[in-house]
Formats: structure tokens, sequence, C-alpha cells
């Protein structure tokens, strides 16, 4: 199999907007300065516990997990249970509206955020983006998926980029996969 890495850091790139610090970071891990490479990481990830978890899934999955934990922990994608309500949804996609700007004041008006669960939350978090974003799903396989607020032609990229890598990004979550 071809070493990937390159367009893994082209999926980072692109989920990122480009983040100069994340994917300087990612160069670190794929040049093999580890050392310097969990050095950045422990300093950004917030308990040893989630360090923990940061080096065993990379031990696990190589390069894949690098990327999607970085994006987690740099706050591009924030990660989510099926069974969560709105108000969770929102707390924890906080960090994405706030790297493109986006006010998420813009949900406060929604009553009982708490008994609202997906796909319903998934499509009124779409419906209220400002124009020219949207909202992506990264689907790890398992009962909990990652949102991605971005720019739509930045997650139609990202959706087909990852196609080619063999993962399962959709750029769109208004709608049931």
């Amino acid at each position: 199999m071809p070493d990937k890495t390159g367009k893994f850091i082209e999926l980072a790139a692109l989920l990122s907007d480009n983040d100069s610090k994340f994917l300087a970071i990612l160069e670190l891990y794929a040049n093999g300065r580890m050392d310097e490479f969990w050095d950045e990481i422990d300093s950004r990830t917030p308990s040893v516990d989630d360090q923990e978890y940061f080096r065993q899934s990379v031990e696990d999955e190589g390069i894949e997990a690098v990327i999607k934990q970085g994006l987690i922990t740099f706050g591009y994608i924030g990660s989510n249970d099926w069974k969560f309500p709105l108000e969770d949804l929102l707390f924890n996609a906080e960090k994405s509206f706030a790297h493109y700007g986006i006010d998420i004041s813009i949900y406060d008006n929604i009553p009982n955020k708490d008994d609202i669960v997906a796909p319903e939350a998934l499509k009124l978090m779409v419906s209220r983006l400002p124009e020219g974003f949207g909202m992506g799903m990264w689907d790890f396989g398992s009962d909990s998926y990652e949102l991605i607020i971005a720019h739509t032609q930045t997650l139609e990229a990202a959706a087909k980029l990852a196609g080619e890598l063999g993962l399962q990004i959709y750029a769109d979550c208004s709608h049931e996969y």
C-alpha cells in the first residue's frame, strides 16, 4: 500500500482551514521527529488521560489517528455521540464555530435544546449557519461521529479526498445516512 501521509496532511489542511501551527505539528510527525511532535501535542492536550488516549490511538492507527485526534485537539471537529441533544452538539462544536467567526448565539432562541437529538438537531444546526457554510460529519465507524463546520466547498473537497483514503466524511449532515 502506498504511503498516504501526504494525502492525510492535505485532508488536515482542508479541515483546519490551513492552520499553519497545526500543519507544522503534523510535519513533525511525518518527518519522524516524534519527541518534538509529542511535546507539541502534550502541551495542547488538557489531561494525562487524553494524552494517553491520543498516544494509543496513534500507535494503533498511525497517521489517520494523528489527523483525527489532532483535529479534535485543535477544535476543528467536535466529537459527538448519536444520542447527544442539541445543547451538547453545540457545546462540542463551539471551537469550530469560533474558528470561522460564527457566533453560536444564532442558536440561543431555540427552546428545549436538551430534547432535540439527531437527526433533527443536525438539520436545525445546518439551517442556521451563515450562507456559504455547512456542517459535515466524519463517521469513524462507531456510535460516535465528528461534526465539521466549514465552507461548503471545503466540506465537498474533504469528502472526496476522504473517499480516496478509504474514510467516510459526509459533506452535508442535514439528512440521514
